[in-house]
């Protein structure tokens, strides 16, 4: 068969329906797609997802419950560096001491937030000013750009904030400040924990075709009569792999499809996804929402149109499945698992392996 995408390459690529990055390759009962893209098709999907993994909420969700994908990508920790054109992770919350923000991380696993990587600096009119060192912060001259397009004047260094085996690095960048910074004597020590903080999401349309990509591939792997080349579908495909108008595919839509939970709670104490595909009679939609859980249910899902319906004898069809996290891995080393979604008392009935 030849790829969907191209219409040119053979189409021996298998792939995740649902990006690696959720840690798919370790969940129960979770099937590829297979014999639908080359692997040049497969690879520039991949690029799309990148943002979709690093730089969103799921992004967060990920490092608070250290879900990891494949073993060989690179690990990038989305607090200091975004991907794929999308922004980093901002995590702020008030200084405890200072009158200005302090930046902060959530470590893998931990649902404590804790200082990032920073320093403060006091500018001539005694302001303080919170720099977070980001990975491309590597030379003083580097800092000193920051410091300029921030526009503060006169800046001194007040205080520092890393890890012990960070200190030479900041030391390094600090460089063109007069007063040096003595880790033993000043490096404060602040435990944020679960106080309240505020994040911030910059992302991109590369987002939103990720969440189209999941939707369309999802609806080929389950629904088996569509090869995926039907011309109804190839609005869809352009938006995945080339752009375009996100509201003409994907929308946020406050509330949930999932009539039993009400937003702001979810009787669980498990994280999961859910998603859910709709074939009408003129058209097809696929529901999603990910990462809720035990600390409640997003505001929102996601709503995606993947196209008309192009069957001749037109019968209404509903599929849909929910992934559940385990609290830990089982001994085979499954970190979840992928069931049809049929009702939520089914999901309250999942118990870990």
């Amino acid at each position: 068969m030849k790829c969907i995408y191209c219409n040119s390459n053979a189409a021996n690529s298998d792939e995740h329906h649902f990006p690696a990055c959720l840690g798919m390759d370790k969940i129960i009962n979770y099937r590829m797609l297979k014999d639908k893209l080359c692997e040049e098709c497969n690879i520039k999907i991949g690029k799309v997802e990148e943002q979709f993994c690093r730089c969103g909420p799921e992004a967060f969700f990920r490092v608070l419950l250290n879900i990891r994908g494949r073993a060989y990508h690179k690990k990038v920790n989305p607090f200091y560096r975004g991907s794929a054109g999308g922004h980093r992770i901002t995590n702020i919350t008030d200084h405890p001491t200072k009158d200005c923000t302090l930046y902060c991380e959530l470590k893998p696993g931990e649902e404590d937030c804790h200082p990032a990587r920073q320093i403060i600096l006091k500018d001539k009119n005694g302001k303080y000013h919170s720099i977070l060192i980001t990975d491309c912060l590597q030379t003083p001259k580097d800092l000193e750009e920051v410091i300029k397009r921030e526009g503060i004047k006169d800046p001194a260094l007040d205080e520092c904030w890393a890890s012990e085996d960070e200190h030479e690095w900041i030391d390094r960048l600090t460089k063109l400040f007069k007063k040096r910074f003595e880790w033993d004597k000043e490096s404060p020590s602040y435990v944020i924990g679960r106080k309240q903080f505020e994040t911030r999401f910059r992302i991109t349309s590369y987002y939103f075709r990720a969440i189209a990509k999941i939707a369309f591939h999802y609806f080929l792997l389950h629904f088996t009569q569509f090869s995926g080349n039907e011309d109804e579908f190839s609005g869809i495909k352009k938006f995945i792999l080339e752009g375009g108008n996100v509201d003409d595919w994907v929308r946020q839509i406050k509330g949930t499809f999932l009539s039993d939970v009400v937003p702001g709670y979810a009787a669980t104490d498990k994280y999961g996804h859910a998603i859910a595909v709709d074939k009408s009679r003129m058209v097809i939609f696929a529901n999603i929402v990910f990462f809720f859980g035990p600390k409640g249910f997003p505001p929102f899902f996601y709503k995606t149109y993947i196209g008309k319906n192009p069957e001749k004898i037109i019968y209404p069809e509903h599929k849909g499945h929910q992934i559940v996290y385990f609290h830990e891995p089982d001994s085979n080393g499954f970190i979840g698992r992928m069931d049809p979604l049929k009702s939520i008392p089914q999901w309250l009935l999942i118990r870990d392996v």
